[in-house]
């Protein structure tokens, strides 16, 4: 077997470097902290996933002897780009400190993402697709038991002290149901947890096999069903980048190539959705109703308006955007973008407006403009090539693309801890690929899927 071609200060275990010490306590904190996410107020905003704060400070500080120096390389130029667009803010809005808040928040949440990226990290790949297993079977008869049992009374007992979505009303009205909180302050973030450790177990299978395949389905089904949400789909929509690098060969690494893959990609993903529509169109029904009748407005916002309205707000401002945290300076735009969508006044002429930007492509359009974005996504690029250097960069950014399609605070806890937890067990996974076959190719394609005992593909 050949050596991993891999730094020699990256902080996972290979067969010549043992684990370094684990910390399950403090991460099992962290992840809990990470999920629920109860928000701390300030004069200035809110100090987001306190409970994660303490056990996810202690993670990192037990870790900082293992931090990669191309990783630390992309923070600093994540950090000096925040600056930079800090400056500029203020230079627009005159006064107020919430840009170089938000640099605060950013160093805050790399460093817990970091220390549970880390500790998963010093963990195997069969190890974590177990915990990530028993997780998702135990968060879905969590949110039945919640749906339909009394549970449901614990959960929004719990959620009353810190929740502002407790509108049963709404999820009759709108999604045809009660939605599932699983402890956190919205249905939303039950959804994208419940997918993030979904994510997890999905880059962590071995070899695609009929059987995981329809582990994939079942579990996705059941989540559609109880917690109504679309973002349980986005496992899925990693098992497809999976299976598009093993149908398509993950040697070949140049731009066509990638696009290629991408549109392949897409298409899959088309065909799962009509397949779930087709299955659980009942599920879904209430909602397409109130969405064709221009009657939920936040299926708008969170889809194609956002960034339709990030869109026209870079228009304005092409090569900075209205910088860091300036989300003022751009508020025209995206009320009259919003009002063209049929988005009512109530939103538009209040503090709902800059709630509803609920993605992170809308936000950096809006932030840092066209030319601003590029370079976000560059420094995103390295960042995600020191936490991932094994793994195609097909699938590391396709964790982005989830992320920031779940949630719209780009330097959030939040945000970066979902990004850092798909890249640890996508390193995992390419780790264990590349030791099954006795390369340093990187590559997470072939063999892939299976059928009975043989794997299709090249054979290696």
């Amino acid at each position: 077997m050949r050596a991993l071609n891999v730094p020699s200060d990256y902080p996972m275990a290979t067969p010549d470097k043992p684990a370094g010490k684990r910390h399950p306590v403090l991460l099992v904190a962290t992840l809990i902290g990470l999920h629920i996410d109860i928000a701390a107020a300030l004069p200035e905003g809110s100090i987001p996933n306190v409970l994660a704060a303490v056990p996810g400070l202690l993670l990192f500080a037990s870790h900082l002897d293992k931090l990669p120096a191309r990783f630390l390389a992309a923070v600093v130029a994540m950090t000096s780009f925040f600056f930079l667009s800090a400056v500029y803010a203020i230079g627009i809005q005159g006064g107020g400190a919430g840009p170089f808040i938000a640099i605060g928040l950013l160093l805050y949440s790399v460093a817990i993402a970091t220390g549970v990226y880390i500790d998963l990290s010093l963990r195997s790949m069969d190890q974590t697709r177990r915990v990530a297993g028993w997780l998702v079977s135990g968060m879905l008869v969590f949110a039945i038991l919640e749906t339909y049992t009394p549970v449901q009374q614990f959960a929004l007992w719990f959620g009353q002290y810190y929740s502002f979505d407790i509108n049963i009303d709404r999820d009759l009205f709108t999604f045809g149901g009660y939605r599932p909180r699983l402890l956190t302050s919205e249905p939303s973030r039950a959804a994208i947890g419940l997918a993030t450790a979904m994510g997890v177990w999905v880059l962590c299978i071995r070899r695609w096999d009929p059987i995981s395949l329809g582990k994939l389905g079942f579990f996705t089904l059941i989540a559609l069903y109880v917690v109504r949400s679309p973002f349980v789909v986005l496992p899925a929509m990693l098992c497809g980048a999976r299976l598009t690098l093993w149908a398509s060969g993950d040697e070949t690494r140049n731009a066509a190539s990638m696009a290629g893959r991408f549109v392949m990609l897409l298409i899959a993903t088309a065909g799962v959705m009509v397949l779930i529509v087709a299955l659980l169109g009942t599920v879904f029904s209430t909602r397409i109703e109130s969405f064709s009748a221009q009657s939920d407005w936040s299926v708008t916002v969170r889809t194609y308006g956002s960034v339709l309205a990030g869109w026209e707000s870079s228009l304005q401002r092409p090569i900075f955007g209205t910088g860091l945290d300036n989300f003022d300076a751009g508020r025209a735009e995206i009320a009259s973008t919003y009002r063209q969508l049929g988005v009512p006044s109530y939103v538009t002429e209040t503090d709902l407006l800059e709630i509803s930007i609920n993605n992170g492509f809308a936000v950096a359009l809006i932030f840092f403009g066209f030319v601003g974005s590029a370079i976000y996504l560059w420094i995103w690029g390295g960042l995600m090539r020191s936490l991932a250097p094994l793994a195609p960069a097909l699938l590391r950014w396709f964790v982005l693309f989830c992320t920031w399609l779940s949630y719209s605070a780009i330097y959030s806890p939040s945000v970066l801890g979902m990004a850092f937890i798909l890249l640890a067990a996508l390193q995992l996974a390419a780790r264990a690929r590349i030791e099954d076959a006795g390369d340093d190719s990187g590559g997470l394609g072939a063999p892939l899927l299976q059928a009975g005992t043989q794997p299709i593909g090249d054979g290696r």
